[in-house]
Formats: C-alpha cells, sequence, structure tokens
C-alpha cells in the first residue's frame, strides 16, 4: 500500500506535500492576473488584447481552484481525525486562528477610514474603493456573500473579494459534521450525489426571481461541487492502492486535463451573451473537474510538467502567503493607481503596467510581512489546540 501524506502537519502526518503550497500559488496567481490585467484590458487601447482575451478570461477561475484545494485540505485533516476527542474544538479553534485575525484587522481598517470620515478627504478613484458598502454585520459574520446576492454587488472593492471566504466559512459550519456522523462507507455517495445536485441548482436558479447570474456566482450551495470534488480527492486518495492506480493510469489523467482544459477555452472564445447559461450550469462543474485532474497530478505525479511546476520554488512561497495577497490585493491596486494616476486601475498604456507592476510588489511585500510577523504565530498558536488520539468507530 502506498499511503499519500496528510498535506499539512498534524497528529497524524509530520510531512507537508510542497507541490501544494505550488497549488495555492497558481490559483493567487490566476486571481492576481485577472484582476490587475485581464479585467482591466481594453481591446481598443491594447492592440493584442483580441488575441490573448480568451486565455486571459480563464484565469478568472482562479477562485474555483482555490475551492478545490480548500475541499481537499479541508476534508483530508476532518476526514483523518473524524474520531478524535477534540474534533471539533481542534478543528475550529485552527480555523478561527487561521483566517479571523487578519480578517477582522483589514475589516478594521476599512471601518475606520470610513465611519472615520476619511474617505471624504480622497479623491474619487480612491473613493470608490469605500462607496455603497454592505451592512457591516454582514462582514463581521460572513454573511456578506448572501447580502451581496440580495443587492446583486460586491460592494466597495476593499472587501469585495471576501465572498469566496464567506463560501468557505459557511462550508466549515456543514463538512466537520457531514464527515462526523457519516460512516466512510457512505461518504463518497453523499458527496458524488451533492456534487451532481449543484449544477442542477444553478440551472433551476436560472428561473428564480430576481432571475440573476449573481446569486449564483456567490452562494455557497451552487458552489458545493468544487469544494466537495475536493474532499472527494481526499479521500480516494486514502483507500488502500489508488494512489499507486492513479500513478499507473497518469495518462488517462492527463488527457482529461487537456480534454476539459480546451473545452474551457474553447467556452471563452464564445461571446459571452451565447455561453452565459452553460458557464453558470455545467462551465462550473466542468473548471471544478479541470482543476480536479490538476490536483490529483500535481499529487500523484512523480516526475512531469505538472509536477515540476508545483514544485516551482516561486509559486510555492507565492502560495504561503496567498491569503494576505487574496486580501489585499484589490485595495492596494486601486489605492496605487488612485494616488500615482489619479485614475481607478487600468491596463491600457505602458505606465499603467509600471504602477500595475507597483501595486503587485506591494501587494506581495504586505503579506510577506504579514504572514512571517503575524499570520505564522496565529496559526501556531491555533495548532497549540490537538486533536487527540483517534478512537476506534464503527463504520
Amino acid at each position: 500500500m502506498q499511503t499519500l501524506p496528510n498535506p499539512i502537519k498534524s497528529e497524524n502526518s509530520a510531512r507537508r506535500i510542497p507541490q501544494l503550497d505550488g497549488v495555492r500559488g497558481v490559483a493567487i496567481s490566476l486571481v492576481l492576473i485577472w484582476h490587475y490585467v485581464a479585467s482591466k484590458i481594453d481591446s481598443p487601447s491594447v492592440f493584442f488584447a483580441d488575441y490573448i482575451a480568451p486565455i486571459l478570461n480563464l484565469t478568472n477561475s482562479g477562485v474555483d481552484l482555490f475551492l478545490v484545494l480548500s475541499g481537499f485540505l479541508i476534508g483530508g485533516i476532518l476526514i483523518d481525525n473524524r474520531t478524535a476527542p477534540r474534533y471539533f474544538a481542534a478543528f475550529y479553534a485552527r480555523r478561527i486562528c487561521r483566517i479571523f485575525p487578519l480578517y477582522f484587522i483589514w475589516l478594521f481598517i476599512f471601518v475606520i477610514l470610513t465611519e472615520g470620515g476619511l474617505t471624504a478627504l480622497f479623491a474619487l478613484p480612491l473613493q470608490e474603493l469605500f462607496v455603497n458598502p454592505l451592512p457591516l454585520w454582514s462582514y463581521a459574520t460572513f454573511t456578506q456573500n448572501i447580502t451581496m446576492a440580495l443587492r446583486g454587488d460586491m460592494g466597495p472593492h476593499w472587501l469585495g473579494v471576501t465572498w469566496s471566504l464567506a463560501v468557505e466559512e459557511q462550508f466549515y459550519l456543514t463538512l466537520p459534521f457531514m464527515i462526523r456522523f457519516l460512516s466512510l462507507r457512505k461518504l463518497p455517495y453523499v458527496l458524488v450525489t451533492v456534487i451532481v445536485a449543484a449544477p442542477l441548482l444553478r440551472v433551476l436558479m436560472f428561473f428564480i426571481p430576481p432571475y440573476s447570474l449573481f446569486p449564483i456566482y456567490v452562494l455557497m450551495p451552487s458552489r458545493m461541487d468544487a469544494l466537495l470534488l475536493g474532499v472527494l480527492v481526499a479521500y480516494v486518495v486514502r483507500q488502500d492502492g489508488a494512489v499507486q492506480y492513479l500513478t499507473n493510469h497518469i495518462a488517462w489523467l492527463y488527457g482529461i486535463f487537456v480534454l476539459l482544459g480546451v473545452g474551457m477555452l474553447g467556452v471563452s472564445i464564445i461571446p459571452r451573451a451565447s455561453s452565459w447559461f452553460f458557464l453558470y450550469s455545467l462551465g462550473f462543474s466542468q473548471i471544478a473537474l479541470l482543476y480536479t485532474c490538476f490536483l490529483l497530478l500535481a499529487l500523484v505525479e512523480q516526475r512531469g510538467p505538472i509536477a515540476s511546476f508545483t514544485r516551482n520554488r516561486f509559486l510555492r512561497n507565492l502560495g504561503l502567503v496567498a491569503y494576505g495577497v487574496y486580501l489585499f490585493h484589490q485595495a492596494i491596486n486601486g489605492l496605487v493607481h488612485g494616488l500615482v494616476l489619479n485614475q481607478s486601475p487600468q491596463f491600457k498604456t505602458e505606465l499603467d503596467f509600471f504602477v500595475t507592476l507597483i501595486a503587485l510588489s506591494i501587494t506581495i511585500l504586505l503579506a510577506l510581512a504579514s504572514w512571517n510577523l503575524f499570520e505564522k504565530k496565529m496559526v501556531t498558536l491555533g495548532h497549540a489546540v490537538h486533536y487527540g488520539k483517534a478512537q476506534a468507530l464503527v463504520n
């Protein structure tokens, strides 16, 4: 039997799978390319935009890769510790210490700037980071994605990206109970059922008022296929012989990965008006399956392009600070463009390129400082709460 090590350092494993940091680095790179470049390109101003737009459009799926990876990591932790005496206490203590401190500091800065009236001193491009905020209680309770769905927008750019954190926090309220109280024999059947139900739910949501695509994008139930595909991978690789089987059939994995990638590229070429329904129904599942294959290849491939790519030192280091980069990047980009060029973030000229590069550098440096000076200590504090020794449990 070949045993895949748990991707985090816990009571059940002393090893860390380095390529998972690389996968996280890929995910945050896609997010950065989308928000800093792809979504800011103006075709008449950038002569090559029409040629690279289909490829750049794919970077909008970076959050989907985060969701698949999160499902894998969290699912694996919970499966490994499902019979531990401090299962819930340790899980939630570690998640709170990882997510809450930096998030609430960032939220506090937003509140100080807005409630203190300081944003009135800013030029109009900077004010766009703060206007039309959602109720503060929604940010504090990680329900801002629900408020966003009801309003039809993401609110101020400073906190717009936090919708996906809300999705994950809501996921953390459901998955631990599923894994704790379902038998491992039944777990994969439940996972597959919900994975299949997710695109059906998205189709149904097309015909429910207010007939908007926005709720489909930001609500947790409509994103369950990506999250639970990650959990399913965590379950599968822990079965006897599974890793060896996948390794022996890696050519098939690559074939599926390429086919799904070509399909995604094809959808991105089709005019949006003609592809919205597919993208928001089956398209999200296709993207999730693509990234599931990518994750499996990163896990089981010993030598090859994806193994080498995800073990790249830069991507792994970027993956370590991905949380801070994700939380900061939109606000920093808006601040730098507003202060230097007195404009909202754009990507039309060489000067825009250099200012964007400055914003990227500041974002990464700030995230590095945050990780090394603050976040790492909070993670260590969370890991002081141990799961305890797993107990025998009848399936």
